[in-house]
Formats: structure tokens, sequence, C-alpha cells
């Protein structure tokens, strides 16, 4: 399926990225973990190579040296200034040094480290020259305190993974996150959903709060205890997988034990049309 970089527009993370149209076909890249349906129609892209339905998209730079002095391509480290340099051939960075970190057929991907703050990309008969951006900020949650709601109530009576759900609930949550408030400054909270499994990943609804954690009202005043002890909340929503009682399989689920009717369903799928 053929493919057009229709223009190149300014991005804050990127520095530029193309404007790519894939006619009806959908466009996948490393950065949405290879999903099918990533993108449909259109997708701003920085340099790279992308799969279409029935072939690869490499998306080359408009120029060489390649590179910007923003987030995604400099960080400033206080004592070393780290570069990411799109070429087709080893860029030089005086002061520093350059290793490959990807070949992508007409251009490479370089990682370059340097310790001046202001900076000279050369390569391919140019040099360019940069200030790197602010130096890298630490993050403002240093430490979360990890809780998987079913475990918070009876912690030491009910140790055995395989038994089923232990009776904890959002409540307790709360009460184990004042106790932590000391130490860290965010709770770490495991999936909160009608699932299967005590472990909640096999997720059957992902629009509701389990009863058994204390539905949405439990949510709401464990995210106020939270307020007020000023920590941050962190939800591992499960977005990969679901559970085969999950509505998404309203017929129910299906299993493909032999590898051969894998690898064919997985190829029909890829082929057949997603509208």
């Amino acid at each position: 399926m053929a493919y057009v970089v229709e223009r190149w527009r300014r991005d804050p993370y990127y520095g530029a990225v193309a404007v790519v149209k894939t006619g009806s076909g959908y466009v996948v890249g490393d950065f949405t973990g290879w999903i099918h349906g990533a993108f449909k129609d259109s997708a701003g892209l920085p340099p790279g190579l992308y799969r279409l339905e029935g072939g690869e998209c490499v998306v080359e730079p408009p120029e060489y040296p390649w590179h910007f002095a923003t987030s995604y391509m400099a960080a400033d480290w206080g004592d070393v200034v780290e570069l990411r340099i799109y070429a087709p051939e080893e860029p030089e960075v005086p002061g520093g040094e350059a290793v490959k970190l990807a070949d992508l057929g007409p251009f490479s991907v370089y990682l370059a480290t340097t310790r001046r703050r202001r900076y000279e990309v050369r390569c391919c008969g140019r040099v360019r020259r940069f200030r790197s951006p602010p130096r890298a900020e630490p993050p403002s949650v240093a430490a979360m305190y990890e809780v998987l709601p079913d475990r918070a109530a009876n912690r030491l009576g009910c140790r055995d993974l395989r038994r089923h759900f232990c009776s904890g609930t959002l409540k307790d949550v709360a009460a184990l996150a004042l106790e932590a408030s000391g130490f860290s400054e965010a709770l770490y909270l495991h999936p909160i959903y009608p699932a299967m499994s005590y472990h909640r990943y096999d997720v059957a609804d992902h629009l509701q709060v389990d009863e058994k954690l204390g539905g949405w009202a439990a949510f709401a005043a464990l995210r106020d205890t939270l307020r007020g002890a000023g920590m941050g909340l962190v939800l591992d929503v499960v977005l990969y997988h679901v559970g085969l009682r999950n509505p998404l399989f309203p017929e129910g689920p299906f299993i493909l034990k032999s590898p051969e009717l894998a690898r064919l369903a997985k190829e029909v799928a890829t082929r057949m049309p997603r509208e």
C-alpha cells in the first residue's frame, strides 16, 4: 500500500514530524508496540521505520544530520549531554563520541554524548550548532507504594497466590496508603476492575470499579484520602489484555492450541479489512 509524506511540521517533542498519508490503511511502529490499527489514514511520524498493510514505510529526514535540541533528541543530565542523531554516515560530535543504535536502510540512528552544553554535530558536509535544552529535572515522584488491592486486608493470613479473593477493599488500601505517606509520594494501585481473578488483570469491565473492592464510592473515598495526605495516584489501567468474560467476546472465548493454526489466524486477521 502506497504512502505519501505530505509535509513536515514542528513538534515540541521530536523537533519535527512528517505528516504521512496512508490512504485507507493502518500504520504501526515501535511507538505502538506493533499493534495493528494504531493509526488510520494519516499520522504525524518522526523519521523511522514503520509498517503498513502490505509493506514497510520508511520516513527519511528531509536533511542530514537530523537533530533537534528537544526532549526526544537531547537530554542534559548535568555532567553529560546525551544526543540522538539521524544520519546516513557516522556523525562527529567534538568533545564526545557517537555509537550506532539502529540501521534503518537509507540512514541510521546514533547515540552521542558530550560534556558541552553548547555542541556541534558534524556530518554529511555540514556543521550544525546547538545549545542543549534545560537540564533534566528529577521525577516529581521519587517513591511509590505499590498495593495489590485484594491483598490489602489479610496480608499475613492469605499468602497462597493460588487462592482466589482474599477480601481486601479500597478502604484497606486507603489505610495502607496513610501508613506509607511518610516515605512515599504516590500510591501505585494494581487493577480495580471487575475481573475473573484476585489480581484483576483478566478484566471483565474497564468501565467499573469492582464491588468487591467497594465500588465507585470506595474509589472516591480513596482518592480524597490520598489528596489529604499529599499523595498522588498511579492506576494500572490494563490496556493490553482482557479476561475471557469481557463483553468484547459476547459469544465466548476461543483458544488456538496449535501453533500452525495460530499463525494462520494471525495472517488472516492481518489481511482482513478493518472497517
